[in-house]
């Protein structure tokens, strides 16, 4: 789900749909995603967050300003910047937000999803529900009419891949026999159809720094899925494998997934065999590999060239991409082929 860099092209729509002191989990869940996305690259420009803001300053906040999302943890809301407050978080804003439609948004600073066929998009949203609709703190937002917006962004080329997890009760119902499975469009939900979701961090184990908060800090599907991505390097772990590990955590209710399991597995395919064909035709590893010392950049023209190369004939590198680069590096300092014809390596590579 979580990105590095090279994610100016990424986009993601935070959303807490609830109100009042007891739903204190729900703030905190979506401003914890949201330090979670700045920390790994995701432009603050591109993070639209949907949040009534109420809870930071309630008369009830024992630590007045901050907000928790787990028991001693760092303060989630130092930062969090809320873009739709109070009254304009509403099914019709965060809807005109995925369209990107400046003109259906009311109340907070107008900010939409301005994506292309090639970003990747991101929604969570944390809050209550029910069988086919999930809760905004005054209105609701039914299944068919989230997923026809969905529908109307893969139409639109308004996204190259959407993830989506939901925390909510009955959440599966969001998705299930509705979702399509070959629109690129990769959902996860707290519960099935059927089940509650759960809190974590409720009293007594609400204690942050000998305070207690008297609310629960988090839900349990997010807090899972955010401390494994806290402690996971995003390059490395798939969604499959976090799927997996939060599944097994997340022991109240079903997690389930939704719509099309294999876009993520098939691209991450897709550059290994592009940098694979291009190391065999360069022989870039082999060079590595005689060598007693380590290889550092210096060629830096070279470098950008091959990446803008990529760039062009492969598609924009992703933060999976980005581990690979090495073997543009280890081209540019090693290899005695001119750069018209390591030019020419990776335009083929990507042709494959």
């Amino acid at each position: 789900m979580v990105q590095y860099v090279q994610a100016s092209d990424h986009w993601a729509v935070l959303v807490a749909g609830s109100n009042g002191f007891w739903n204190y989990r729900h703030q905190a869940d979506i401003c914890h995603a949201y330090q979670i996305l700045k920390k790994n690259g995701i432009p603050e420009s591109n993070i639209i967050v949907m949040a009534y803001d109420d809870i930071a300053n309630d008369p009830e906040n024992p630590i007045p300003g901050k907000l928790f999302n787990q028991p001693n943890g760092e303060d989630v809301y130092a930062g969090c910047q809320i873009d739709y407050k109070g009254d304009s978080v509403t099914p019709e804003n965060f809807l005109a937000i995925l369209k990107g439609d400046k003109s259906k948004v009311s109340g907070g600073n107008g900010k939409v999803v301005e994506s292309t066929a090639e970003s990747k998009v991101f929604i969570n949203f944390a809050d209550h529900g029910a069988p086919g609709l999930i809760a905004f703190p005054n209105e609701y937002l039914y299944a068919n009419d989230f997923n026809a917006t969905i529908t109307y962004m893969h139409t639109n080329q308004k996204y190259k891949e959407m993830v989506i997890y939901i925390e909510a009760c009955e959440s599966g119902s969001m998705f299930e026999g509705i979702l399509a499975d070959n629109i690129n469009v990769y959902a996860i939900t707290a519960a099935n159809a059927e089940e509650s979701s759960w809190g974590t961090y409720c009293p007594p184990n609400d204690m942050v720094h000998g305070v207690e908060i008297n609310s629960c800090l988090g839900d349990l599907f997010s807090v899972n899925w955010m401390e494994d991505a806290d402690k996971s390097a995003p390059s490395k772990e798939t969604l499959d494998q976090q799927y997996v590990r939060v599944k097994n955590l997340t022991a109240q209710s079903h997690v389930m997934r939704y719509g099309d399991l294999s876009f993520e597995i098939t691209n991450r395919m897709r550059v290994d065999h592009v940098f694979e064909a291009f190391a065999a035709s360069t022989g870039v590893l082999k060079a590595f590999e005689s060598l007693e010392s380590s290889v550092t950049p210096t060629n830096f023209d070279c470098l950008k060239q091959l990446v803008s190369t990529y760039d062009h004939s492969c598609g924009k590198m992703d933060d999976y991409s980005l581990q690979f680069v090495k073997y543009f590096m280890y081209a540019c300092e090693l290899s005695t082929f001119p750069m018209d014809k390591l030019v020419s390596h990776v335009k083929a590579a990507c042709s494959h």
